[in-house]
């Protein structure tokens, strides 16, 4: 943005002084007479803005909490708070002994099997297998919308006014433990699409058995998932209730009747690949389907190692060796790392004039207003927040670059620029006076004084008005005039 340095004009100089006025294009001249002085503004086309001041808290890109699926004792916890993780590195462990055991003797027995079964016949399909088939075909037409949709709830509820005003912590008990189950329920969702997806055609009978079998486990899981996640979303809609009688966020009421659907349809995925299983399982048991069950193992063992899901920073670790861990307790905090966002609720007044990709001016409470930074809108909710009786939006934004100075949780002042035009005329709305009617502004031609009518645009920062006819660089506008 460009700022326009002021010339100095003399008429009866007895002072003159030269200043930056931004956003207003133009330059002033001070004169004096035996009446007083008059500033005057020497019209010149330049960048106009218009902006929108708002606060904010700085958030990370990613965050998360973390627990055990399952319970038992943490025999090692080798991070600390404020350590800088990669993804996948262990976090903590719980006794993982009986677990591998029972791997160890999964794999005994696929050895086994291995060399005690006799060649296969795998051409053909039975009516239990083009059945079964048949099921998952369904099955992952149907998943996508409820996994997506388990996403879009949980992870809009870590700074949700959902949480604000409940008696006790039962909502995030039950969250925590719906999130951390989330993350298994996925990776084995993504899992089971990706082999179904890429197994040779024709699928073979046993191939088919080895589908059926791990989307069945997988099923398990996610309808779990969708029940703990029910179970939170009733939780905070029937305290509303209690609060004030009724339910008015449309997030709220959104969720609630989503997950009923969802609900609905994990169970009749789950009934449909279940019986398809029972007819499958009636068949001789084969090598792929004992692999299945040394996988199964194998998920098991790791599920008593707490892993970082993503490259971040540990923000909170509430678990020590020794101690007795908890099954859906969310011990463990963390940021991700790379660019931090701003997150501020935009009062509805303004939010007409803003879009995804506006640019902001960021200072932050921590480094005062001479330090400044740069982001940019990356989202605006499409549902109202109510804060403090306002209407707001949730709008985030993103700093275009990373700076270790950034820390979650600061304050931060946000100019956000809503519209700029170039080679524009703007003055000062001070020069600008109403006469019959008419919006005016005073002109200096020679020694005489005339009215201007001009036509106004929009408003812009610092008080500026575009003027979209009447002016012409190089008029003289007197910037404090008096109607006459």
């Amino acid at each position: 943005m460009r700022n326009l340095v002021i010339k100095v004009k003399s008429y009866w100089i007895i002072i003159s002084v030269v200043i930056i006025v931004a956003l207003v294009a133009g330059y002033f001249v001070w004169s004096r007479n035996g009446n007083g002085h008059e500033e005057i503004l020497v019209v010149e086309k330049g960048d106009f803005a218009q902006t929108i001041s708002v606060s904010g808290k700085v958030i990370p890109a990613k965050s998360v909490e973390l627990g055990f699926n399952k319970s038992g004792k943490v025999t090692q916890v080798p991070v600390s708070v404020g350590q800088r993780v990669a993804a996948g590195q262990l976090i903590a462990e719980i006794d993982s002994t009986e677990a591998l055991l029972a791997l160890e003797k999964a794999k005994i027995d696929l050895k086994e099997i291995i060399e005690n079964e006799s060649p296969a016949n795998l051409s053909g399909l039975t009516k239990d297998a083009e059945d079964g088939l048949n099921n998952l075909n369904q099955i992952f037409l149907d998943l996508p919308a409820v996994v997506n949709g388990l996403e879009d709830v949980l992870g809009n509820y870590q700074m949700s006014p959902y949480l604000l005003n409940l008696p006790d912590d039962k909502a995030k008990d039950y969250y925590n433990k719906a999130n951390a189950g989330y993350y298994k329920a996925l990776g084995e969702y993504k899992k089971a699409l990706a082999n179904y997806q890429g197994a040779d055609r024709p699928i073979s009978e046993e191939k088919a058995k080895l589908l059926v079998e791990e989307t069945y486990l997988m099923l398990q899981t996610l309808t779990q998932v969708t029940k703990d996640t029910n179970l939170y979303i009733n939780y905070v809609y029937d305290e509303a209730v209690t609060a004030s009688g009724s339910v008015t966020d449309t997030n709220l009421i959104r969720d609630k009747a989503s997950l009923s659907t969802w609900l609905q349809s994990v169970n009749n995925n789950l009934i449909s690949i279940t019986s398809s299983r029972d007819a499958l399982k009636s068949s001789s048991f084969n090598i792929e389907a004992q692999k299945l069950v040394v996988s199964q193992k194998e998920h098991d063992y790791e599920n008593h190692f707490l892993r970082a899901p993503f490259t971040g920073v540990i923000t909170r670790l509430d678990v020590k060796v020794g101690e007795i861990a908890t099954a859906g307790q969310a011990n463990v905090a963390m940021d991700g790392v790379g660019l931090f966002q701003i997150e501020s609720f935009i009062p509805e007044v303004y939010i007409a004039n803003l879009k995804v990709g506006n640019p902001a001016e960021v200072t932050l409470d921590a480094y005062g207003s001479t330090v400044g930074f740069s982001a940019k809108i990356i989202s605006i909710d499409p549902a109202e927040t109510i804060r403090d009786g306002i209407s707001t939006y949730k709008t985030k934004l993103q700093f275009v670059a990373e700076n270790s100075r950034i820390k979650s949780g600061m304050t931060a002042n946000l100019l956000i620029i809503s519209l700029q035009k170039p080679d524009t005329i703007a003055v000062p709305l001070s020069a600008i006076i109403t006469l019959d009617g008419q919006k005016i502004v005073k002109l200096k031609v020679g020694e005489e004084v005339v009215d201007q009518p001009v036509e106004l645009g929009e408003t812009g920062a610092l008080g500026s008005t575009e003027i979209i006819s009447g002016l012409k660089v190089g008029d003289e506008v007197i910037l404090n005039p008096e109607a006459k």
